[in-house]
């Protein structure tokens, strides 16, 4: 039951598949492994991150931890001694915060270990962890050594990173028409799938456990909209579902659910930050984004703005602070 249409990434469809039987996936010496849930998330891998290039901006740009704790949980057994400058140490801070609501760092339950050791990045923790770590590295360095552009947003989380998203978010901005009577929901992301050409994941169990099934009668007409525009009006306000670009595909879950998907992002705001205090545009943030939840996370460094919220609390953060770029440039004038 996943309607799919285009070149949408396996792992996506696979998560889907196999969380619907409480079961996962984990890729091992080649080989995809597939077994329950609990049992992959005990399986840790062990990567060493190259970073120093990083650890080098921070400091030239006075990102440093306030101090260095003489005892820090969390260290691999190998690697006894935590990181002792405070550079290290503020990195190894950011890197936990921004993937904390994975639940991977055993200060949440999880049995993942980090630490940073000769300029690199030590970890241990479970698939998902690693593959956001990876991504958020990925993301900050194209940032901070290829940005063309101070202005930039990317996304540091696996699926919601994905380049190929910006294909199907101006699909989604194309003038849309529906009219549908009493037509079963999975019809309607079929024929939606094929108006927009756009590949549609449903999270089929979600939806199972807060009482709408596949065959949910829906009765809604619009025209003259973005197709993004009628998703919003007939998923999110009539039915309470969520629609988010991932994995070059729309993917759709219930709102509580989708409230428990935090994704980083990094807004590069030097262009408004530049030589002044960004205390004021972190209090900004932080104040829309109070009903995020536990992990939510604003912090600056070196002008760059690490938001953690549910993918949707990313939409209205970048229209507001397109809103303090523009105000900014009008003030400059």
């Amino acid at each position: 039951r996943i309607t799919q249409r285009g070149n949408v990434v396996a792992a996506s469809a696979l998560d889907l598949i196999l969380d619907e039987h409480n079961l996962s996936w984990i890729c091992w010496d080649e080989v995809i492994l597939i077994s329950v849930i609990d049992l992959i998330n005990e399986n840790q891998q062990t990567r060493a991150f190259p970073v120093g290039d990083i650890l080098k901006w921070m400091k030239a740009r006075g990102e440093i931890a306030e101090e260095v704790p003489e005892n820090l949980d969390g260290v691999m057994g190998i690697y006894e001694a935590p990181p002792r400058d405070r550079v290290s140490t503020r990195f190894r801070e950011i890197i936990i915060a921004t993937t904390r609501s994975l639940n991977g760092w055993d200060d949440v339950g999880g049995a993942g270990q980090i630490t940073v050791l000769d300029e690199k990045l030590i970890v241990k923790c479970d698939r998902w962890t690693m593959e956001s770590i990876e991504c958020f590295l990925k993301r900050l360095r194209w940032l901070i050594c290829q940005c063309p552009t101070r202005t930039a947003v990317v996304c540091a989380s696996r699926g919601y990173g994905d380049p190929k998203n910006r294909e199907v978010m101006q699909k989604l901005r194309k003038p849309g028409k529906v009219d549908f009577d009493k037509v079963p929901l999975e019809n309607v992301f079929a024929e939606i799938s094929r108006a927009t050409g756009v590949a549609f994941n449903v999270d089929w169990k979600s939806l199972d456990d807060a009482g709408i099934p596949p065959t949910e009668p829906i009765s809604f007409k619009r025209d003259g909209q973005s197709w993004r525009a009628i998703l919003d009006a007939m998923l999110i306000r009539l039915y309470q579902l969520d629609a988010s670009v991932k994995d070059n595909a729309v993917f759709s879950t219930t709102n509580d659910q989708a409230n428990e998907i935090i994704v980083p992002m990094i807004y590069d705001t030097r262009d408004l930050i530049r030589d002044k205090d960004g205390t004021w545009l972190i209090d900004i943030l932080r104040e829309k984004s109070q009903y995020g939840g536990n992990h939510c996370y604003v912090e600056l460094l070196g002008g760059l703005l690490l938001v953690t919220q549910p993918a949707r609390t990313h939409d209205e953060l970048l229209s507001l602070v397109a809103k303090i770029r523009a105000a900014d440039r009008c003030r400059a004038k």
